[in-house]
């Protein structure tokens, strides 16, 4: 006859250990210093160790900018670094301004214009009829025969349109030379 093997006894079912609470899923002790198994048992426990608080606290947040392109600011040197070489010899002109593009005189306050009736080198005093403000520029040459230039007296750098406080294409002004 076969041999039966013997009876196997049954371990004891246990339930699994909680894990230990982390910051993010602390959890509530039970108000009461027992743990209940079963309703008709109850042990002892002791409340689960609250984590320390963190020591350090994260730097602020840096906001984050669109970058965008500079504008120049209006430079300010007193009308520019040709005012002490301004001779007027009793020549005016009034009437449009225009404005043409350059990289001088924004950090050194060497303004320039060209203009017709002023020869090439010539110191101009440039008056802003609407604000009074007083720019004095280096005529470089002729005005360009081109569309842009119809019936303008003169065209100064936009650094010292900035000066004068204009940012328009045209604008009245008042020439001495």
């Amino acid at each position: 006859p076969a041999a039966t093997p013997p009876p196997v006894a049954a371990a004891p079912v246990r339930k699994p250990t909680p894990p230990t609470p982390t910051p993010s899923t602390a959890v509530t002790p039970p108000a009461s210093n027992t743990h209940t198994d079963s309703p008709a048992t109850a042990t002892p426990t002791t409340p689960a160790a609250t984590p320390p608080a963190p020591t350090s606290v994260p730097p602020p947040a840096i906001p984050i900018t669109t970058p965008t392109t500079p504008t120049p600011k209006a430079p300010h040197f007193n009308g520019g670094i040709f005012r002490g070489d301004f001779n007027d010899s009793g020549k005016s002109a009034s009437g449009q301004a225009g404005i043409f593009k350059s990289t001088s005189g924004w950090q050194d306050g060497k303004y320039y214009a060209l203009m017709n009736s002023a020869t090439v080198g010539t110191i101009v005093k440039v008056t802003d009829q609407a604000s009074g403000k007083i720019v004095y520029v280096k005529v470089l040459g002729q005005l360009p025969d081109m569309k842009e230039s119809a019936n303008l007296a003169i065209r100064i750098s936009n650094a010292a349109a900035a000066e004068l406080g204009q940012g328009d294409s045209r604008f009245n002004v008042q020439v001495n030379y």
